[in-house]
């Protein structure tokens, strides 16, 4: 297995710049992306904030949804993860986001 250290660290990096562009807030969102070279995706864990991730809580699942590494709870949005990676092999990485800006939206009904 190529070593997804890379590809975890590039995660943490991106939920951070979710943060400082107001992408999103604290727990909100979730992300994920192919591990290079193989049939698993890493994706950030359920229920923390992306200020205080580090590249080990990452989650490295394989396609069918188990845990191949990471010993945090990953994301309750994996099965819609799965199912894109499953349905698009050139879907790379996805992002869920809520800006605050398009929650404001709406919850304004705009």
């Amino acid at each position: 297995m190529d070593h997804p250290m890379e590809t975890r660290k590039k995660v943490v990096e991106k939920g951070i710049e979710m943060l400082s562009t107001n992408l999103t807030v604290g727990t909100w969102g979730n992300i994920s992306c192919r591990v290079p070279g193989e049939d698993y995706i890493a994706i950030t864990p359920t229920g923390m904030s992306y200020d205080t991730l580090v590249p080990e809580d990452i989650v490295i699942l394989d396609l069918k949804g188990n845990t191949i590494n990471g010993t945090r709870k990953p994301s309750i949005e994996v099965p819609l993860h799965l199912a894109i990676y499953n349905a698009r092999e050139d879907v790379q990485a996805i992002v869920h986001t809520h800006s605050a800006y398009a929650t404001a939206m709406a919850v304004a009904r705009y």
